[in-house]
């Protein structure tokens, strides 16, 4: 390997080249000696999702993009999050990756880049829309599709006239959640009938910490779901409900389970190994970071299964919740996105496809199709950067996480943590508006450097 200068730029860059984080392919131009002649070189591709450049190579201020640190380790003080993982991708590189704190409070174990946080909501974008667009793109089904045609069993139900495209703008008339796991704890009995510490023929669906539930419940969650009131239709109101049904239609129209359809259209030939439902079946525990503890019927610390008790209840694989992943390879996804649908010279998606679901639909609500965006009234709270364009998308997590994607600035920003451990009551890291400051001074590194 030959650099041509002892500075710390050429260090910096003969490190990522020898790691694999960088391609080479340079030439000598001159010989060395008879076994070192001119022309003489390796052509090596990039073993990394990314590449690792400094912020001034894409124009950024890293002075700025330092202050990220103070808002990060502010938040761990007050107690906001035990940990969390930022990362800030541009131009297609990656110029900011950092983890900071612990897994769980007054424990010794750090935060990593590679350790896996529950993406919660997230799960609504990165896996169960991402499929939809796929399936739609290949004319295997369509957005002004009822529902019931794809779930017949709705035909007959208030539901039976709901679209796709309705569920995905949250303007189905759909309960926003039902507290299903509450059902099972009204009464000891009613809780032993449902739930049991040991696997049997009945009792087969593992919701974590040791408890294995009715196989046949999940019918009933189903069933609550159909016999649910409708508020009204056409009226935004953010629904979980929706995107638990849009797992089964998903399924029946592939013919795969959600968590195997994604991986084969998308993660897998992407390169993606830490993006997945179910890690435990992939991963030691010690990878994945708590998220919370005794939160519902589960006692305990919940570590490895989903925290939204529907999803552990429908077996850890739900259309709302359920992916888990690192911050890497959530930007990876991202990352495919903005280059219309391209990653490592293939096609996952075409760029009309993704313009069509990240666009905003309508003046009475900021989303696109299935993706959250920036708050396109000043009359309401924006859950992204002020200084972020009209065409950023992206999504939030009820678990403290949070991924954008501007297109405009071609420009990435991914942010993981557990702020539900050990309570989901802690509302700090959205009462100071943690998220949101560290995107503010992401933007303002190349804006205002």
């Amino acid at each position: 390997m030959i650099a041509y200068e002892d500075e710390e730029a050429q260090q910096v860059k003969a490190a990522q080249a020898l790691y694999g984080h960088i391609h080479i392919n340079g030439k000598l131009p001159v010989s060395v000696n008879s076994d070192y002649v001119v022309g003489n070189g390796l052509i090596t591709q990039s073993t990394s999702s990314f590449l690792r450049v400094r912020p001034e190579e894409v124009g950024m201020s890293p002075q700025k993009l330092g202050e990220i640190d103070k808002i990060a380790e502010k938040a761990i003080y007050i107690g906001a999050t035990p940990g969390m993982q930022v990362l800030v991708a541009k131009d297609g590189k990656i110029v900011y990756q950092k983890s900071f704190g612990k897994h769980v409070y007054r424990e010794d174990r750090k935060v990593e880049n590679s350790d896996l946080y529950d993406l919660a909501s997230i799960t609504k974008v990165a896996a169960t829309t991402l499929s939809i667009m796929k399936l739609v793109e290949n004319k295997q089904m369509s957005l002004d599709d009822p529902l019931a045609k794809y779930m017949p069993e709705l035909i007959h139900s208030n539901k039976a006239d709901i679209t796709v495209r309705n569920i995905l703008l949250h303007k189905s008339g759909l309960k926003d959640w039902i507290p299903f796991y509450r059902y099972t704890m009204v009464h000891p009995s009613v809780y032993d009938s449902i739930y049991s510490t040991v696997p049997d023929a009945t009792h087969n669906t593992f919701v974590g910490n040791g408890l294995y539930m009715l196989d046949s419940y999940k019918d009933e969650v189903f069933k609550q779901i159909f016999d649910s009131p409708l508020g009204t239709k056409g009226r935004y109101k953010y629904s979980d409900l929706g995107m638990i049904m849009m797992k089964e239609v998903i399924e029946r129209v592939s013919g795969l389970p959600l968590n195997e359809y994604v991986e084969k259209n998308f993660y897998r030939p992407m390169g993606i190994d830490r993006l997945t439902f179910l890690p435990l079946d992939k991963f030691s525990k010690e990878e994945i970071v708590p998220t919370a503890f005794s939160p519902d019927m589960r006692k305990g610390r919940l570590q490895g299964m989903v925290h939204d008790p529907a999803a552990a209840m429908l077996g850890g694989v739900s259309g709302h919740a359920g992916l888990f992943g690192n911050a890497e390879s959530l930007a990876t996804v991202m990352q495919m996105l903005l280059n219309n649908g391209l990653y490592n010279e293939q096609r996952f998606l075409e760029e009309q496809t993704i313009r069509e679901f990240t666009s905003y639909q309508a003046s009475d609500s900021r989303r696109g199709i299935g993706w959250d965006k920036p708050e396109n009234s000043s009359r309401r709270i924006n859950p992204a950067s002020d200084y972020a364009s009209g065409q950023t998308f992206g999504h939030s997590g009820f678990t403290g996480t949070i991924v954008w994607a501007d297109p405009k600035y071609n420009l990435i920003y991914v942010f993981l943590s557990n702020r539900v451990y050990p309570d989901q009551e802690n509302k700090k890291l959205i009462r100071e508006n943690i998220r949101t400051d560290i995107m503010d001074k992401i933007y303002e590194s190349f804006l205002k450097p």
